[in-house]
């Protein structure tokens, strides 16, 4: 079944080129600076899909909360 759902998720899938993307709005493959208004401290994340998201490389879903709101 697992199997079945990554074959699924790879034909639906399409390459992106982000850097052909407007800048003028966050949108998948945009890259997004927050500031923790406390502390001045500046962190960047990228986003894309949720099966790409991992906090630590810097990449966030773009369906996750965070990635909603921006």
């Amino acid at each position: 079944m697992k199997i079945r759902d990554i074959e699924q998720k790879l034909a639906n899938s399409e390459i992106m080129e982000v850097n052909n993307l407007s800048s003028d709005r966050v949108s998948f493959g945009s890259s997004v600076t927050l500031e923790n208004h406390g502390s001045g401290k500046e962190v960047t994340y990228q986003l894309v899909g949720p099966d790409e998201s991992d906090i630590s490389l810097g990449t966030i879903s773009i369906t996750s909360p965070l990635g909603r709101a921006s």
